[in-house]
């Protein structure tokens, strides 16, 4: 069997941890790559697609494009988490006063 060893740098690394981390917020959030892409051209005004996140989050993207878009995307996935903390504080009815009991209906 052929071993091949790789050095990896601390940017490496660094740019592993940030995807994992990404990736687990941004299901956390439960938004799809391409929500991330729509985002993203939204915000940079670039063309990013669902398939672009796809790469990244499976390490198919330089260390360089990881680590330069590193500070938008952690922007965003902070602008989204803030977004769902207002929305469940707007969220201010009591779910078990409006819980509703479906009764299976009388067959005769």
């Amino acid at each position: 069997s052929l071993c091949v060893l790789v050095a990896t740098t601390e940017e490496d690394e660094e740019a592993h941890r940030f995807v994992q981390e990404f990736k687990a917020r941004r299901i956390a959030l439960k938004l799809t790559q391409s929500d991330i892409g729509e985002e993203l051209n939204l915000r940079a005004g670039a063309r990013y697609g669902q398939s672009y996140i796809s790469r990244m989050e499976s390490i198919q993207l330089s260390t360089a494009i990881v680590l330069r878009m590193k500070p938008l995307l952690l922007k965003l996935l902070e602008e989204k988490e803030e977004e769902r903390r207002r929305m469940k504080q707007n969220m201010d009815f009591d779910e078990e006063k409006y819980h509703i009991d479906k009764k299976r209906k009388k067959r005769t």
